[in-house]
């Protein structure tokens, strides 16, 4: 028989000594999941088994030597010692948790403590148990428990110095909000988890002094956490029964700045009303606490700052609540239950009876000129609206609104979902709360009144300040989610109306922490067909290989390429990346990372400041341009590894149309440099709009040949260009937004540039050998080879790459060339000419 001997090592993050069970030593669950089981040094399960709680078949108690988790025999608890009884069993593991009491205390229903030899200093166990005595009487009012239960406050009424309560909570948070013994007020909640149900439990009166302080004998602190003290363990998770499963909070009562206790229940299909919590989780770690009772044990879970503070608002006095919160619901350290859990996200939240935002102004104590949820409600009066709008004593209550609309919880991804899917929506903010439709209603009509803003005017030299607005997070955030579904009159879902490929590339300045969520978020969003439904969500994939997976989706849907044009792919560390290189993160040149977006994400302070040119292909179904006069894509997907890398491969079919021959430097800030002129091969001296060929071509480049809807470009556009040229200047060169801040720049002019500034900002303007003109990114280069690939609208830029393997290409990205734009290389060409100048390029 062939023999195995343990590898020993140190654990990466303690250091401390780690040992590792071969193949034929694994446990049972890790054995049927074929995952690898290691365990630490004097621990009793494997890691896995421990870190999701499934049950584990390894056996290593004797290699436990922890003072707190070693065998122990000829050992007694301290009720065992004082009441002179066996403590059995002689060789249990004390752990502290209510499973790891004694048989005699668990009989009793009592609080047991770590086991120790007569001659041992019992002072920490003693103590424990004194403070836990009164608790012992569980045998003589356990039979009478339920009656009392039944007939609460009448058949029964308490005495002096003792409280009968069944929400552990409600009867602790009562005695210390009045001071007082008598309850018959408080509801009564069966379900209550105690150690036996229906338990009623004496408790001595707390009083508050006038410093706030607790004086009194026993609290129900002493109940919740006998034994040692701080035992209470880190929660673990429970296998969900299956994919239709849900976890949701039991928020027990309590009152404000008390500390939240609340239970987790696993339920299918027979749901209870619940609400779901839609907030930020925000970059602070989890350092918060939730006591969670399960499984005959209070549990603690560390939740993030912004939750723990929704939660201590949103729960009663005097009920309990039930409440989805993704964050705590969901396992988020098992991929496997992640991705089913996201997958029936949208469901989760439609069946929800609301959905709460909590919008977390920081602190609830808020007048009404520092609340905006106020002045929304006075706006909501149509009657009162204008004289609202022009109080001018009113600028910090305006001040207050717009911060709001910049509020960080309109600048996520998931919020598409949570608020469209929902039944109802209502905004909390501190105390204060609206419905959402209301909340939408003035959003839409404020868009007219964009002048109460201040800064939006202080931006206007920059933007239209009516633009400005609607680049908002909330104003943006409420048009889209008012379009993304026909409803019926009752408010169901008919059907949805955009391809995922459309919501992806439209939401691309809404944040995700995690960059597979820019795709998974949109999922229950999307109209659906079979190849939708197909797409695979899976939180265990790396994300390069769901960005792969997508682009071959859009593909595969429309027949067009124009995805690889598009700037939508969100990376890790996007706010540390420099927008001015093209980020590596192992993602081929076909996936344009959201760095080359014209703005940046909502989350970023300076979200309206251009950054780059608009996008040349738009957005799917609404091109501008026909290039490859509506040939299909003809693309083929692979991968290839390669060393240590995997080479993701995009094989199409197209033609190459001309080469880059000169190229100009790139618009910085929207500016007309004064070499692009001379490329141009604009005369010197003053023009007429018929002076030149090169003329027309120039400023139609200049605006890619299109008006701000799409239209073919007006020609008073030269006229306006024109005039920008024969305006003498010191430097030749044509600065756009000088013009604009000018208050003698006329509007038609302010038009024109504002759409050049679309075009051209951070651009490059090129030549080519056949004559040509045009745009091209900033990363492009002499040499650079001009394609029309089959599905795609507009010409792109490729780069050759000669290596041992073969030679592959690069794409650089869109690039706009004159009179090549509405499919002008295929005209008078037949099948045959088009199928001999096609080639195929590979471009990773």
């Amino acid at each position: 028989m062939e023999s195995f001997a343990l590898e020993t090592g140190e654990h990466v993050l303690t250091g401390r000594p780690i040992e590792v069970s071969p193949e034929p030593q694994r446990c049972d669950t890790c054995k049927k999941d074929h995952a690898g089981c290691t365990r630490l040094k004097n621990k009793a399960r494997c890691d896995r088994c421990d870190e999701n709680n499934y049950p584990c078949s390894l056996n290593v108690e004797e290699d436990i030597t922890d003072s707190k988790r070693r065998k122990l025999s000829r050992m007694k608890c301290a009720p065992c010692r004082q009441s002179k009884i066996k403590c059995l069993p002689e060789n249990r593991i004390w752990d502290g948790t209510l499973g790891s009491r004694c048989d005699a205390c668990k009989k009793a229903n009592r609080p047991c403590s770590e086991p120790q030899s007569a001659n041992q200093n019992r002072e920490s166990s003693a103590h424990l148990w004194q403070q836990a005595e009164a608790l012992t009487d569980f045998e003589q009012i356990a039979s009478g428990a339920s009656s009392r239960m039944n007939s609460y406050g009448q058949s029964r009424s308490s005495t002096e110095g003792e409280i009968l309560m069944n929400s552990p909570s409600a009867r602790q948070q009562h005695v210390l909000a009045t001071g007082v013994n008598n309850t018959q007020s408080l509801p009564v909640d069966p379900t209550w988890p105690l150690p036996q149900s229906g338990l009623d439990m004496p408790i001595r009166r707390v009083e508050q002094n006038q410093q706030g302080h607790r004086n009194g004998d026993y609290t129900y602190s002493a109940y919740i956490d006998p034994g040692v003290e701080g035992r209470i363990v880190r929660y673990q998770y429970q296998r969900l029964e299956d994919a239709n499963s849900i976890r949701l909070i039991k928020l027990l009562p309590g009152v404000p700045d008390s500390e939240i206790f609340a239970s987790m229940i696993r339920v299918k299909h027979d749901f209870p009303d619940y609400c779901a919590l839609s907030y930020v989780w925000g970059n602070e770690p989890p350092r918060e606490t939730l006591k969670i009772y399960e499984r005959s044990n209070f549990w603690m879970l560390n939740i993030h700052p912004t939750a723990h503070n929704a939660l201590r608002h949103l729960r009663k006095v005097n009920a309990p609540v039930y409440i989805w919160v993704d964050s705590i619901c969901i396992n988020q350290q098992d991929n496997y239950e992640r991705s089913a859990q996201v997958s029936r996200m949208g469901q989760t939240y439609a069946e929800a009876s609301s959905v709460i935002v909590w919008l977390d102004p920081g602190t609830s104590d808020t007048s009404d000129n520092d609340n905006p949820i106020a002045l929304i409600t006075e706006l909501l009066d149509i009657s009162n609206f204008d004289r609202v709008v022009q109080e001018e004593s009113s600028k910090k209550r305006w001040q207050a609104l717009e911060d709001l609309l910049r509020n960080k919880w309109f600048t996520r991804l998931w919020v598409f979902q949570e608020v469209a899917c929902a039944k109802r929506v209502d905004l909390y903010w501190g105390k204060s709360s609206i419905s959402w439709e209301d909340f939408a209603d003035i959003i839409a009509a404020l868009a007219s009144r964009v002048d109460r803003f201040s800064n939006l005017q202080a931006n206007a030299a920059f933007l239209n300040p009516s633009y400005a607005y609607r680049r908002l997070p909330a104003p943006t955030l409420v048009n889209i989610c008012n379009s993304l579904f026909w409803k019926s009159g009752k408010g169901d879902i008919i059907s949805r109306r955009y391809s995922l490929e459309t919501l992806v590339s439209t939401l691309v300045p809404f944040e995700s922490n995690d960059p597979r969520d820019s795709i998974y978020g949109l999922l229950a969003l999307a109209k659906l067909d079979q190849s939708t439904k197909d797409f695979d969500l899976d939180y265990g994939k790396k994300f390069q290989d769901v960005y792969f997976d997508f682009v071959a989706l859009c593909v595969k849907q429309s027949g067009s390429l124009d995805i690889i044009c598009r700037h939508w792919a969100p990376i890790r560390n996007q706010k540390k990346a420099n927008r001015l290189e093209r980020p590596s993160d192992n993602l081929p040149s076909w996936v344009l990372t959201s760095l080359g977006s014209p703005f940046a994400t909502y989350d970023d302070p300076n979200n309206n400041n251009r950054l780059y040119g608009d996008s040349l292909v738009g957005l799917p179904d609404r091109n501008c341009y026909n290039a490859a006069l509506g040939r299909p894509a003809e693309a083929q997907f692979s991968k290839v590894e390669h060393r240590s890398d995997t080479i993701r491969i995009l094989q199409v079919v197209g033609i190459e149309i001309a080469k880059i021959s000169a190229i100009g430097g790139h618009a910085t800030k929207g500016i007309v440099q004064s070499e692009w002129l001379d490329m141009a091969g604009l005369p010197s001296q003053s023009i007429g709009l018929e002076a030149s060929v090169s003329f027309e071509q120039l400023w139609r480049t200049l605006v890619a040949d299109r008006d701000e809807e799409g239209n073919k470009a007006p020609r008073w556009y030269g006229r306006a260009f024109l005039e920008c040229i024969q305006t003498p200047s010191q430097d030749m060169d044509i600065d756009t937004q000088k013009w604009i801040n000018s208050s003698r720049t006329p509007t038609l002019l302010k038009d024109f540039l504002r759409r050049v500034q679309s075009v051209i900002w951070n651009r490059r303007f090129f030549t080519t050998d056949r004559g040509g003109v045009g745009l091209a990114p900033r990363q492009a280069k002499e040499g650079d080879s001009i394609c029309i690939l089959f599905g795609c609208s507009v010409p792109v830029l490729l780069r050759r790459h000669e290596v041992e393997e073969g030679p592959y290409y690069q794409l650089i990205g869109e690039a706009y060339l004159h009179e090549m734009m509405d499919g002008q290389a295929f005209w008078r060409k037949s099948e045959d000419e088009i199928m001999k100048d096609s080639k195929i390029f590979m471009i990773h």
